[in-house]
């Protein structure tokens, strides 16, 4: 069940970021992750990311935390 819910979230993630016109390293640095491989596990639901930096990729995906997680 778990997994099914960080792909979704992922998935949703990538839409965002192409829809803002990003690459995975652009959005990396605008939400202060380490890189692209961060980015990368995080779209294919490999990686799952904090509440403490929900804030951070929201805004850089111009949206809220709470727009993200539902």
């Amino acid at each position: 069940m778990e997994e099914n819910r960080l792909k979704r979230f992922g998935e949703y993630i990538r839409i965002l970021r192409e829809t803002n016109g990003l690459s995975q390293e652009e959005l990396a640095k605008k939400s202060g992750f380490t890189g692209r491989a961060a980015i990368s596990a995080i779209e294919k639901g490999k990686n799952n990311i904090s509440v403490e930096r929900l804030p951070d990729l929201a805004l850089a995906l111009g949206t809220t935390p709470g727009e993200l997680m539902d």
